[in-house]
């Protein structure tokens, strides 16, 4: 058996995780994430990569939905000596 589970709810998870209901405290280690007590992410779900580096601030917040990491943008040109390739924008 993998970690020392706990059993004391619905749901129970492999590892050192308790799970006091489907949506309810979750216990991972020594943290106790209260769901009751955690704000809502109000931020952005969809990102698309780009050189500079981004942070969604989802520590500790309630998700509505899921994040949606796009593609990297890439772009296919034929020219006269054959293609050329641009990854990540378009010149």
């Amino acid at each position: 058996m993998i970690g020392d589970i706990k059993t004391k709810s619905k749901a129970t998870l492999v590892g050192d995780i308790l799970t006091k209901s489907v949506l309810g405290d979750v216990e991972v280690g020594k943290v106790v994430i209260k769901h009751d007590e955690a704000d809502d992410y109000e931020g952005e779900y969809t990102v698309t990569p780009s050189c500079e580096s981004q942070i969604l601030e989802t520590a500790n917040k309630k998700l509505a939905d899921d994040v949606e990491i796009k593609a990297i943008p890439y772009y296919d040109v034929a020219n006269e000596y054959g293609r050329t390739i641009y990854i990540g924008g378009e010149v």
